[in-house]
């Protein structure tokens, strides 16, 4: 991590999570000794929030995750009695509670000169789902332990933030057509590189606004945090295991008929070729995007959600080897 990256950021998080647990659900988790992602078995998480990070000194993201008894334990604690299971019903508690940590910090580091925006967490939800990131950049877990078992708080950090571009005025994206004009080299980026790096005609049908997490799912997605001078948001590529894994055959010449270690790595670059692209097309135009760092999630029929104040958009799209999906959030 960079040295700019240092214990005061995470300090506060920590912070702010064991004090959330404690007075909304009556349980004292006990911090356990934080480390890199892939330095230690990790269980798979079956309900997540996540929020992007905007600051003066590090951009990136915080993932919460739970195991299954571990949020049904909360909830029971929260709301008196145990669910039995997780649904789109009480999915929102691991929003509204990483929500409520992220505000907490938020005050505390801003009063050390942090500068962290306001934002809007969404909800992760399926089997057992694993999260993965490019081998280059380090992710610092910090696990929880609480009297069902541990849960944890990851950080996705870019160690050098870079400030938008501000070669062009700044455009305005609220009306409808104006969206529609953003989303515009994102769609179009998305084909160009699925035609050139795995030889796929992808079609994109009409979007539609994600009504519920009941829409679709999903086994294998690639998710990026959108910072810009218009808005900000999120962009997701998602795939089912089937498609997904014809669609890596292509992209490297295998035969794969279930995920290997690494194959998942796919979809972060190709998330990062088609964000790639359009930023450029995008800051030509003023919108000043920032560069962000891919996190991917797989695991079996994972839906996600937003909250009513951050619309998502979804672009279906059709292809010789089956359907696929791209999703991006606003926060003006």
């Amino acid at each position: 991590m960079s040295p700019a990256i240092d214990n005061t950021f995470f300090n506060a998080v920590a912070a702010a999570t064991i004090k959330t647990i404690r007075d909304l659900c009556q349980i004292d988790p006990a911090l356990r000794q934080p480390f890199d992602k892939g330095q230690k078995t990790q269980e798979g998480f079956a309900v997540a929030g996540l929020i992007g990070l905007t600051s003066s000194v590090v951009n990136g993201s915080i993932v919460l995750c739970f195991p299954k008894e571990v949020f049904l334990q909360l909830m029971e604690k929260m709301i008196g009695e145990n669910p039995g299971e997780i649904t789109k019903e009480n999915e929102d508690a691991a929003a509204e509670l990483l929500n409520i940590i992220f505000g907490q910090a938020k005050v505390v580091l801003n009063r050390k000169g942090y500068a962290v925006q306001m934002a809007i967490p969404s909800v992760l939800r399926g089997g057992e789902v694993h999260s993965s990131y490019s081998s280059v950049h380090k992710v610092r877990v910090y696990p929880f332990e609480t009297p069902a078992g541990q849960f944890y708080v990851e950080f996705l950090l870019n160690e050098h933030p870079k400030e938008a571009d501000a070669d062009a005025g700044t455009i305005p994206v609220t009306s409808a057509s104006a969206r529609a004009q953003f989303f515009k080299p994102i769609i179009d980026s998305t084909v160009k590189t699925l035609k050139i790096q795995c030889g796929l005609d992808a079609k994109p049908g009409k979007p539609f606004s994600r009504a519920s997490s009941d829409d679709y799912s999903f086994d294998v997605a690639g998710i990026v945090g959108i910072t810009s001078k218009s808005l900000g948001g999120s962009f997701m590529l998602s795939f089912d295991r089937d498609v997904f894994l014809k669609l890596v055959n292509r992209l490297l010449g295998e035969a794969y008929t279930d995920f290997v270690p690494g194959c998942e790595d796919a979809v972060s670059e190709l998330v990062n070729i088609i964000l790639g692209s359009s930023r450029a097309i995008l800051n030509a135009q003023g919108h000043g995007v920032q560069t962000a760092i891919p996190t991917v999630i797989h695991g079996d029929a994972i839906t996600s959600k937003f909250e009513q104040r951050r619309p998502a958009i979804v672009i279906p799209f059709t292809s010789e080897i089956g359907p696929f999906h791209i999703e991006i959030t606003i926060e003006n």
